[in-house]
């Protein structure tokens, strides 16, 4: 069920950020969409804009609508962009000039390793809390990969304290530990995958 998400994702100590939307149901994307569904938190929506992404999306989250990226941000609290690295910064610029996608007290979060969270300030700049959190993990896009996302460590760099409370909301309803960026170095990083 779709609906108009509540202003605000401040404060939290379990999952009460509302609904969550991520965009692309590539191997990243959809892993992470099905992990959230399958802990019980409210994914409302995911975008797939070619054939074989909709009949991944299909596969992991049959449940969940498939929506253009706009529609997804606009009826998710928390918007997850899984999108490609070079992509990412024209996702991001694209959405926020859409009415209603992307806007104050929404928390918008990416998981690309290549980026912070400077990335995200098209979103920052309306008044969205960024956030960036990368799984250290390698995905291939098989559905057994969301078992092995518990305990998986998450590198953040999030943009103040809404941000952090919702980052670790979302990173424990994957069964994940949070990782300030700056304590985890690039071997660290490489080991863990």
């Amino acid at each position: 069920m779709l609906r108009r998400p509540a202003a605000g994702v401040v404060g939290l100590t379990a999952w009460d950020a509302g609904s969550i939307g991520i965009i692309s149901a590539g191997r990243v994307g959809a892993t992470l969409a099905a992990a959230l569904s399958r802990a019980g938190l409210p994914v409302v929506a995911v975008a797939a804009r070619s054939t074989a992404l909709r009949r991944r999306a299909e596969q992991f989250v049959p449940d969940v609508p498939v929506l253009d990226p706009p529609k997804v941000a606009a009826c998710a609290d928390v918007l997850l962009l899984a999108v490609t690295d070079d992509a990412l910064g024209p996702v991001i610029r694209g959405l926020v000039t859409v009415p209603g996608a992307v806007r104050a007290g929404q928390m918008v979060a990416h998981v690309s390793g290549v980026h912070g969270t400077a990335i995200l300030q098209p979103a920052r700049a309306v008044g969205a809390h960024t956030v960036a959190i990368c799984p250290a993990m390698t995905f291939t896009g098989r559905l057994e990969e969301i078992e092995r996302l518990p305990g998986v460590s998450y590198a953040t760099t999030v943009d103040g304290a809404p941000a952090r409370a919702a980052a670790q909301a979302l990173i424990a309803g994957l069964g994940g530990r949070a990782a300030p960026a700056a304590l985890v170095t690039a071997a660290e990083f490489l080991n863990a995958l």
